[in-house]
């Protein structure tokens, strides 16, 4: 399935543990209708996958899939990136953290609590620009050994790999 499906073996991580009991999704009896309008037309959820490059797509209110789609030979027992979606969840994670009182604020440094990031610029911003995006610090793909793309960062070990890129 590629990269996208293994990057865990490609960048350093970290574990997360499954729930002891996890949080079940119940599925909806019927899916319900989904339309949207776009351009004076009206279009369904499988008119926009047949229009866009979308691997995965999900609707669900509280704890019920309402909507599931697959494309390119991916099911739900694929492993996918997450990208973008990556932030939302994170930006949940860091407002229950907080509730919970393992964060003071997100006005605090990243790398209070990522010791990692000490002497970055990512370490330095706050958890509220990293959150939106706004650390001002400067992005390219260009990496300290020359290579030009987020997904060569692939070396575990410290001071190279994605660490260094942040840098």
């Amino acid at each position: 399935m590629g990269s996208h499906s293994h990057l865990d073996q490609i960048f350093a991580g970290r574990l997360v543990s499954r729930a002891t009991t996890p949080s079940r999704l119940a599925r909806a009896a019927s899916e319900p209708t989904q339309r949207y309008d776009y351009e004076g037309e009206s279009f369904t959820v499988d008119d926009y996958l047949a229009r866009h490059p979308v691997t995965g797509f999900l609707i669900a209110r509280d704890d019920t899939i309402l909507v599931e789609r697959y494309q390119y030979a991916r099911n739900d027992q694929h492993r996918l990136t997450s990208w973008s979606m990556a932030k939302t969840v994170t930006a949940m994670l860091i407002g229950i953290a907080i509730a919970e009182g393992r964060i003071r604020s997100v006005d605090d440094r990243a790398d209070a609590y990522v010791p990692d990031l000490v002497g970055t610029e990512y370490g330095g911003t706050s958890l509220r620009h990293l959150l939106q995006m706004s650390s001002g610090v400067r992005f390219s793909r260009s990496t300290p050994d020359g290579t030009t793309s987020c997904s060569s960062h692939g070396t575990r070990s410290p001071g190279s790999g994605l660490a260094a890129w942040m840098r």
